[in-house]
């Protein structure tokens, strides 16, 4: 699955997959709203400034920063509950509805 961002839609990526052999699901043109991480990226966030309350003291030059983000992203995703995960993927029948009715335009989701 791919969103239809640019960068995964030029000529090269494509037949880079297509010679690795990895089959790509047709997607809608606007279709954020059926890709889960979207759902999931707030308690990433929300998570890495728990975990890591100190990063907006880095700078962007920072040696350490790469290893800081690395940590804090980690212990973010484990300390994401289940259950939002779990609500992601109950709620694909209906944003797949919803795309299908959008006829892939944006939904509520």
């Amino acid at each position: 699955m791919q969103d239809n961002a640019r960068i995964h839609t030029a000529r090269l990526v494509k037949r880079w997959l297509r010679e690795m052999g990895v089959e790509v699901l047709e997607w809608p043109p606007f279709s954020p709203d059926l890709d889960l991480i979207e759902n999931i990226w707030p308690h990433l966030k929300d998570g890495l400034y728990k975990a890591k309350p100190d990063i907006e003291n880095y700078t962007k030059g920072d040696a350490r920063l790469p290893q800081v983000i690395a940590e804090g992203l980690q212990a973010s995703w484990l300390a994401i509950p289940e259950r939002i995960f779990a609500a992601c993927i109950d709620s694909m029948p209906r944003r797949l509805k919803a795309a299908r009715r959008a006829r892939g335009w944006y939904t509520k989701y």
